[in-house]
C-alpha cells in the first residue's frame, strides 16, 4: 500500500517539471483577474449586508486577495503556495467561516492545492504537503466536535430548539458530511495533480524520445552521406587514376620519342604509344559509365546489411561506416570486373613499366569464381591501385601480382575461407612523386569494412608490398 502512494506521488523519479513559457504573464493575468472578482463579490455582499461581519472590511479585502497573490508564485514555489491555501481555509474556518465559502476563495485554494501537488520538484515534499492536509483536516473536525463552538455550530445547523438536546447521531451525521465534503475537495485536487504531473512526465518523456530519433535520424543521414561520399571518392579514384596514371605516362613516352626522332620505327612506336592511350581513355570512360549508372540507379541494387565479422587486429569494431563501405562494395555495377580481370589487368601493363608477372595460387575448393563479388571487386581494385602506385611513384621495372586462396586463421578466429592479393617491386621511391595517401586510404577502408588484413610499406631486402586478406565469410548476427 505504502509502495502505491510513493509511485502515485512519483517519489523516486528524477524528472523536474519545466516551467513552461510564459508562465509568470499568464499566472499573474489570473491572479489580477481572481482578486477584482473576489473584491468585487466582497463588496456587494457588504453593501446588501447578506453576510454581514464583524470584522473591519480591510481585513475581510485581506483574507480574500491573499489567494491572489500566492497565484503569482504558485508555479515557482509550488508548496509555499499550497501551503498558504491550507492556512486560508482552515484558519479562515474559524477566523471568518463565511468568506471561507465564497466562490473565489474555494476556486483559489483548489488551485493553489492542485499546483503544489502538480508542479512540486521534490516528489517527497508532495508527498509530505498532502500528509499535512490530512492532519490539518483531523485536528479541525476533532476540534469542532469537542468545543463549544463547533456544537453550537451544529446546533444552529440542524435548528436546535433551547433546551432541546444534540444526539449523537446528529453530531455523527454532521461530522460524516463535512468529512466527506472536505474529503471531496482535497482529494479531488490532489488525484488530478497527480495524474496531471504523470501526464506531464509522459509528454516529457516523448518529447525527449521524439527528439533522441530526430536527432538519430539526422546523424544517420549525415553519416549516409559521408558514406557515399568517402564510396564515391574511393571509386573515383580507383577507377579513373589507374587509366589517366596510364594515359599520362603514354603520353610523355611518344613525346620524348618524337622530339628524339622523326624515322619510321619513331612513328610506329609513337602509334603505338597513343593507342594505348586511346585504350586506357575509352576504358577509364567505359568505367566511369558504368560507376554513375550505378550511382544514379539505386533502387534496384540489393544492398547486404549483414554484419561484417572484423578479421583485422587494428581495425576495431566495425562502425556505421565499415558497414556503409561492406554494403557499397556489394553494388556490382561500376564495382570493378572483379578476379576475373587480372589477366586483363595484368596485360595493360605489357608496353608499360612496370611489367607485371601474375601468379594465381588457388585452394581447389576456393576457385576464384567462388570468392563473393564484394570481396572480388575489393580484391580487383586493390591490385589495381598498387600496380597504379607502382608506376607512379616506383622506379621498378617489374611488378610481381600474386592471387591466393586458402584458409587460415585471421585475428585470432577459427580456420576460415580467405582470398588476397599481394603486389610487390623491387624499385626504389622516385623522387618528386610522393602522393596524397588517398590510395592507400582507400585500400584499408576496403579491407576494413569486409574484415580484412592489411600489410602495406617497403621490404627489408628493398622495394615495395601490398598484401590485403578478406574473409569470404560473413559474421551472423
Amino acid at each position: 500500500m505504502w509502495q502505491h502512494v510513493q509511485n502515485f506521488f512519483g517519489v523516486g523519479e528524477d524528472w523536474v517539471r519545466p516551467l513552461p513559457e510564459r508562465w509568470l504573464r499568464t499566472d499573474l493575468i489570473v491572479a489580477v483577474a481572481s482578486f477584482v472578482v473576489g473584491t468585487s463579490l466582497l463588496l456587494s455582499l457588504s453593501g446588501t449586508q447578506i453576510a454581514p461581519l464583524d470584522e473591519p472590511l480591510w481585513q475581510q479585502l485581506l483574507y480574500t486577495s491573499v489567494p491572489s497573490v500566492a497565484m503569482v508564485f504558485r508555479r515557482r514555489f509550488p508548496i509555499s503556495a499550497g501551503l498558504v491555501a491550507v492556512a486560508v481555509i482552515f484558519l479562515g474556518s474559524f477566523w471568518m467561516p463565511e468568506l471561507t465559502s465564497m466562490f473565489t476563495v474555494q476556486t483559489l485554494s483548489f488551485f493553489l492545492i492542485y499546483t503544489a501537488v502538480a508542479w512540486a520538484r521534490d516528489r517527497t515534499h508532495a508527498m509530505g504537503f498532502v500528509a499535512i492536509i490530512v492532519l490539518c483536516l483531523a485536528l479541525w473536525m476533532a476540534w469542532l466536535v469537542a468545543m463549544t463552538s463547533g456544537t453550537a455550530q451544529i446546533a444552529e445547523t440542524f435548528d436546535l430548539g433551547e433546551g432541546e438536546e444534540l444526539s449523537f447521531g446528529r453530531l455523527m451525521s454532521w461530522t460524516y458530511y463535512n468529512f466527506a465534503i472536505n474529503i471531496i475537495f482535497f482529494a479531488g485536487a490532489t488525484v488530478l495533480a497527480g495524474i496531471a504531473w504523470w501526464g506531464a512526465r509522459r509528454q516529457a518523456k516523448l518529447r525527449e524520445y521524439s527528439e533522441l530519433l530526430a536527432a538519430h535520424a539526422q546523424s544517420q543521414t549525415r553519416q549516409a552521406v559521408t558514406n557515399e561520399r568517402l564510396r564515391i571518392a574511393r571509386e573515383l579514384h580507383d577507377v579513373v587514376a589507374h587509366h589517366v596514371s596510364a594515359i599520362g605516362v603514354h603520353a610523355g613516352a611518344a613525346r620524348r620519342v618524337m622530339e628524339r626522332s622523326d624515322s619510321a620505327a619513331s612513328r610506329d612506336t609513337v602509334a603505338s604509344t597513343l593507342t594505348q592511350v586511346e585504350s586506357s581513355s575509352r576504358q577509364a570512360v567505359t568505367e566511369m559509365r558504368s560507376l554513375l549508372g550505378a550511382l544514379r540507379d539505386t533502387s534496384e541494387v540489393e544492398i547486404d546489411h549483414a554484419p561484417l565479422q572484423d578479421f583485422s587486429d587494428d581495425a576495431g569494431e566495425a562502425g556505421p561506416a565499415d558497414a556503409a563501405g561492406a554494403a557499397d562494395a556489394d553494388r556490382s555495377p561500376g564495382a570493378g570486373p572483379g578476379l576475373g580481370g587480372l589477366e586483363e589487368l595484368a596485360m595493360s601493363f605489357e608496353h608499360d613499366r612496370p611489367h607485371v608477372d601474375l601468379d594465381i595460387v588457388e585452394d581447389p575448393d576456393i576457385p576464384r569464381s567462388a570468392v563473393p563479388p564484394a570481396v572480388s571487386a575489393s580484391l580487383f581494385r586493390i591490385a589495381q591501385e598498387s600496380l597504379s602506385n607502382v608506376r607512379a611513384h616506383s622506379t621498378a621495372s617489374v611488378a610481381r601480382l600474386t592471387l591466393r586462396t586458402g584458409r587460415a586463421r585471421m585475428a585470432g578466429t577459427a580456420e576460415v575461407p580467405f582470398a588476397e592479393v599481394e603486389v610487390v617491386d623491387d624499385g626504389r621511391p622516385r623522387h618528386g612523386t610522393g602522393g596524397t595517401g588517398m590510395g592507400q586510404l582507400g585500400m584499408r577502408e576496403r579491407a576494413r569494412s569486409l574484415g580484412g588484413v592489411v600489410e602495406i610499406g617497403p621490404r627489408a631486402l628493398g622495394g615495395y608490398r601490398v598484401r590485403v586478406r578478406l574473409p569470404l565469410v560473413r559474421k551472423e548476427s
